[in-house]
């Protein structure tokens, strides 16, 4: 799908409907931005669902525990040392 669009005297434009819809842009989306030497590309960021980020967040600290030996110990007696 291509279209031309005008730039108004702020330097904003419109992304067409047609394109919002067909790839399901919606308020408050977040969209990444790059410029090239004579081009602009727009892409969707997807969000995951918080409960899917929180797990890929949480296998990344467990990864990295395991990779420096942390144990449930540590961060046991860790978690006890702070409650002090």
């Amino acid at each position: 799908m291509e279209s031309i669009i005008k730039v108004d005297d702020i330097g904003d434009f419109k992304i067409p409907k047609a394109m919002t819809e067909r790839l399901g842009i919606q308020k408050d989306d977040a969209l990444f931005v790059l410029s090239t030497n004579d081009a602009i590309i727009i892409k969707k960021i997807e969000k995951k669902p918080l409960d899917e980020r929180f797990k890929d967040f949480s296998d990344h600290v467990e990864a990295r525990f395991e990779d420096a030996g942390v144990t449930e110990n540590d961060v046991s007696a860790a978690v006890e040392w702070t409650r002090r």
